[in-house]
C-alpha cells in the first residue's frame, strides 16, 4: 500500500504552470492511477505557494500567438485538469499560500481538499480580458452556477474560509498543520475498501451532470478566441507591463 505525491515544482515562480509541468503531473498522475499498488494521490506544492496559474514566460511567448497556438496550449491544460479530474483513486490536494486561475482549477478538480487558513484562492482572469474558461466546468461543478457567476465576472479574492463556505474547500487548518491534517484524511481512507472508495467516486460522478466532451472542446475554443481579440491582448499586455489596462477607470 503506497500513497502517490505529486509536486509541483518550480517553487521560484509560485508553480507556475507551463508545458513541461503540465506534461509531468499528467504522465505521474497517470502511472499512479494504474499502480495497483497505489491508495490515493495526493498533490501539493513545492514552498510557500500552491500555483500561481499559467507561467509567466509562457505567456508572454503566447501574447501574439495565433488562435490555432493558443487552442494548442489550451487543449494542454484542459488535458491536465480532464486527467486529474477523471482520476479513478481519490485525489487530495493540499493547497497553501495562493491559487490563482489554473491553480484554482486543480483545486477544484481534487476530491478532497485541505487548505492553510493563509491561502488566497483567485479567479481573476476578467481583469486579464480572458476568461477561466478550461477551469469553468470543474468550478461550476463544485461552487455552483450562482458563486461561479459572481466570482468569475469580478475576479475577487477569496480567503480559505470563503473558498471552505463555497465548497471549494473541505479542511482549513494552519499551515504547520497542513501534514498532520493529511495524514488524518489519508488514515481515515485506508478504513474503506480501496475498490468501494473508487465505485463510490464513480457513482458521484455518474449522479450528476457530466463533463462532456463537447462542452471541454467549447472551452477550449472560447479561450482561444478571446485571447486573441483587442481586450484579451490588451489585458495580457497590461499584465505584463504591470500597468493598469485601458478599460479601467
Amino acid at each position: 500500500m503506497t500513497i502517490a505525491i505529486i509536486t509541483l515544482n518550480r517553487p521560484e515562480v509560485r508553480n507556475a504552470l507551463n508545458p513541461e509541468m503540465i506534461q509531468r503531473v499528467i504522465r505521474e498522475a497517470k502511472a499512479a492511477d494504474k499502480d495497483p499498488s497505489v491508495r490515493a494521490i495526493v498533490l501539493r506544492g513545492e514552498g510557500d505557494f500552491f500555483c500561481a496559474g499559467a507561467d509567466l514566460q509562457w505567456m508572454k511567448s503566447s501574447l501574439h500567438a495565433s488562435k490555432a497556438q493558443n487552442k494548442k496550449d489550451a487543449t494542454l491544460i484542459s488535458n491536465l485538469m480532464a486527467t486529474l479530474y477523471n482520476l479513478k483513486k481519490p485525489l487530495i490536494a493540499v493547497v497553501q499560500g495562493a491559487a490563482i486561475g489554473g491553480g484554482v482549477g486543480l483545486v477544484a478538480v481534487a476530491d478532497i481538499v485541505i487548505a492553510s487558513e493563509d491561502c488566497v484562492f483567485g479567479l481573476s482572469e476578467v481583469k486579464l480580458g480572458i476568461i477561466p474558461s478550461i477551469i469553468a466546468p470543474y468550478v461550476i461543478q463544485k461552487i455552483g452556477t450562482s458563486q461561479s457567476r459572481r466570482y468569475f465576472i469580478t475576479g475577487e479574492r477569496l480567503r480559505a474560509a470563503q473558498a471552505a463556505g463555497l465548497d471549494l474547500v473541505h479542511s482549513v487548518v494552519p499551515r504547520d498543520q497542513l501534514q498532520a491534517e493529511l495524514d488524518k484524511i489519508l488514515s481515515i481512507l485506508m478504513t474503506g475498501g480501496p475498490k468501494a472508495i473508487i465505485a463510490a467516486k464513480q457513482m458521484v460522478k455518474e449522479l450528476i451532470p457530466k463533463i462532456t466532451p463537447a462542452m471541454v472542446s467549447k472551452t477550449i475554443n472560447a479561450i482561444a478566441n478571446i485571447r486573441v481579440t483587442p481586450e484579451g491582448q490588451e489585458g495580457m499586455s497590461a499584465f505584463l507591463e504591470k500597468r493598469k489596462p485601458s478599460w479601467m477607470l
